[in-house]
């Protein structure tokens, strides 16, 4: 997926940023005309004692409010996020940005294509996968029983006895839930059974004093329950040593046809290319 963010300056030319395109890796900045300071995460910003602190009101209420956020917009009135898919360029007195990256939800692939495209598909995730498994220390995978991580850790096998991938070592790890009608182990217990695997299972449920502990670590909003889940789980791998987690998180919103595009169109006034996607 080439996660990155990254800002840089070459000689004489202006400081230039960047996030990718899949809004994996974070970006923050502050800009005030004369100062621009960016980071990964909030709390780095903030420790330079000239960054205002004011809040901004609006954005805590969308917030509360359960509705979509602006993408580039913090609980805080000065920081910014810069968007995934875009760039900016930081100029005297103002920040030039652009979008690099965009996909066209009204673009329709003509019926002849689609074996290739799904061929192709097939190639990019193995090697997505693949690439992934060389390191040291061993490789960890989410596993819910669902399409998404289910395709991973099927891959990973498939890689292992066909002998096409290093293997360094390899576990899943699964959230464990009591009640029934959360509870996946049904469907973890398939795929352990079709690749003949033992997973990890616990129970990674949070308490209030983690959710405290993260507005206290990163002066910001504090993660919503299912994130504080993983927020546990990847602790817990992290402690048994392993430092390469694969996730099937994000399939449903890249590859499940949804509704969210059409606001992102029609805020645009793309209206022509609004009914064109709706239409399907």
């Amino acid at each position: 997926m080439h996660d990155f963010a990254l800002c840089a300056k070459w000689r004489a030319q202006l400081p230039s940023a960047a996030r990718d395109f899949a809004s994996v890796q974070p970006f923050f900045y502050y800009y005030d005309g004369r100062s621009f300071i960016c980071a990964s995460e909030p709390q780095q910003i903030l420790i330079e004692p000239s960054v205002p602190l004011a809040p901004d009101e609006t954005v805590i209420g969308v917030y509360l409010s359960g509705m979509l956020m602006d993408p580039a917009a913090t609980v805080y009135r000065d920081i910014r996020k810069l968007e995934g898919g875009c760039s900016i360029t930081v100029g005297p007195g103002k920040i030039k940005g652009r979008r690099y990256f965009d996909i066209d939800p009204a673009k329709a692939h003509p019926v002849p294509q689609r074996c290739a495209i799904r061929r192709a598909f097939e190639s990019l995730f193995k090697e997505a996968v693949r690439c992934r498994m060389r390191n040291i220390g061993g490789v960890v995978s989410e596993l819910s029983g669902g399409l998404d991580s289910s395709l991973v850790v099927g891959t990973i096998q498939r890689l292992l006895r066909q002998e096409m991938s290093p293997n360094p070592g390899f576990e899943t790890f699964s959230i464990k839930f009591d009640d029934p009608q959360a509870d996946e182990r049904g469907f973890i217990g398939d795929v352990a059974a079709m690749w003949d695997w033992k997973p990890t299972e616990r129970s990674f449920l949070p308490k209030f004093s983690d959710y405290l502990a993260d507005v206290r670590r990163y002066r910001y909003l504090s993660c919503r329950p299912n994130s504080a889940m993983d927020t546990l789980m990847h602790r817990a791998i992290r402690e048994r040593g392993y430092r390469v987690v694969l996730t099937g998180q994000g399939g449903d919103q890249w590859f499940r046809r949804q509704s969210d595009c059409f606001a992102d169109l029609f805020v645009r006034f793309q209206i022509r290319r609004t009914l064109q996607a709706a239409a399907g």
